[in-house]
């Protein structure tokens, strides 16, 4: 009985280790991806790898002095909370369409083709969470508008 015992332990045990195992196999590179997010429009998902800007410095500097970037590259611009934010274009050098989002990645504002060194204050008239920076025509050549989802793990999603 004991003996029994102790194989029905041992055969769990084992299985609970392949069983980690497995998950962490699973788990660890959609962990790692963190660079990935994904726009998803009414008809489609466009996938854009982005660096995130998190901290104050960070963002401060966002794509300052930038001079080339791909059409699926982009910054993610992260306030932890949503409030009142404005951008500007200081020594940007290429033109960005930007992205305002909530604190559930709904897009809420667009701001299209931001042209580079303009010092005009770009705020959307309501708080925001995050805003995605993307290059300029982004937007109209992927149909995104208001409404749509930035899908990405710092979002809250209502499911």
């Amino acid at each position: 009985m004991a003996n029994e015992y102790r194989n029905k332990l041992h055969f769990l045990s084992v299985s609970f280790v392949f069983l980690i195992v497995g998950l962490i196999g699973f788990i660890e590179p959609v962990l790692a991806d963190n660079k990935r997010l994904f726009v998803q429009t009414s008809t489609r998902a466009i996938e854009v790898s982005v660096d995130v800007a998190q901290t104050e410095e960070d963002r401060n500097r966002g794509l300052m002095f930038v001079q080339e970037m791909s059409d699926d590259d982009g910054m993610l611009f992260v306030f932890h909370q949503s409030r009142p934010v404005s951008m500007w274009m200081k020594n940007t050098f290429l033109p960005l369409d930007m992205l305002f989002a909530d604190q559930s990645g709904k897009i809420i504002y667009i701001h299209r083709n931001a042209q580079p060194h303009d010092l005009t204050v770009i705020a959307p008239p309501m708080p925001v969470f995050a805003v995605l920076e993307v290059v300029g025509g982004f937007a109209d050549k992927h149909g995104v508008q208001i409404g749509d989802q930035l899908v990405y793990s710092l979002f809250k999603r209502n499911l």
